[in-house]
């Protein structure tokens, strides 16, 4: 269900606090890549077109601290908030308006393996770990309508905001940086990072549902429907 298929540009300041540990915070942008086919966007005149996305595309923050156990050779673990772009599902404007958005607010840890070389000031560095969601979700926003609109977000004839969360998976970082070291205790660095990492749907939730601008939250399950929904992978229909 949601997809983080990334390329993560990265800049590091490292702080080291002896010879062997050192702390570091990083800042970056995710540009999506190995798009999915997410929904479609049809006009008036019944011109359709798909799109194409991934989820979790967006900015970066990111804090931790590695471990060298030679010159070359090491452990980092990173802890990771990702605070997705809104990316467009569906805009459907024929018969009735549909517009669906999706994006993502997600914690992970990521445990990698960092491999780098020796020279006074400027350094290759490699990584290779896994990517741990440790919370967060996938957040849709729905507005819907019986008439076809130029802006459908401008009507709320009906508004609709969902919270998904995802099953436990391990995903996969590669990164290639090059650092530059300040002072003896701090150095820049500059990664690029491919991130891959696929969440199978766990539940959702409503969070909230309007019906011409007025709050009708309360009202919701008076439709047959449930607040939270749970997802399985398949189910025997004759039961």
């Amino acid at each position: 269900m949601r997809y983080f298929k990334l390329i993560v540009l990265i800049l590091c300041f490292q702080l080291t606090k002896s010879q062997n540990f050192y702390v570091e915070t990083n800042n970056g942008y995710g540009i999506p890549f190995m798009k999915v086919f997410l929904g479609y966007t049809v006009d008036t005149s019944n011109f359709t077109q798909m799109n194409y996305g991934t989820y979790g595309g967006g900015a970066n923050f990111n804090i931790g601290g590695g471990y060298m156990f030679n010159d070359n050779i090491g452990l980092e673990l990173m802890f990771n908030y990702v605070h997705g772009k809104t990316t467009l599902t569906n805009d459907l404007r024929k018969g009735f308006t549909e517009y669906r958005t999706d994006f993502a607010r997600m914690f992970m840890a990521t445990p990698m393996f960092v491999a780098k070389s020796n020279a006074e000031k400027w350094n290759i560095i490699g990584k290779l770990g896994a990517v741990l969601p440790l919370g967060g979700g996938q957040i849709t926003e729905g507005f819907l309508s019986s008439k076809d609109l130029q802006n459908p977000t401008v009507d709320n004839s009906v508004y609709l905001k969902i919270k998904t969360f995802g099953k436990f998976t391990i995903g996969t970082l590669l990164s290639l940086g090059i650092e530059y070291n300040l002072t003896e205790k701090m150095a820049l660095t500059l990664e690029t990072q491919a991130l891959l990492l696929h969440i199978k749907s766990k539940k959702s939730k409503v969070l909230a549902y309007k019906v011409y601008g007025e709050d009708k939250y309360n009202e919701w399950e008076k439709f047959g429907n449930t607040y939270e929904t749970t997802f399985v992978d398949s189910y025997n229909s004759l039961n």
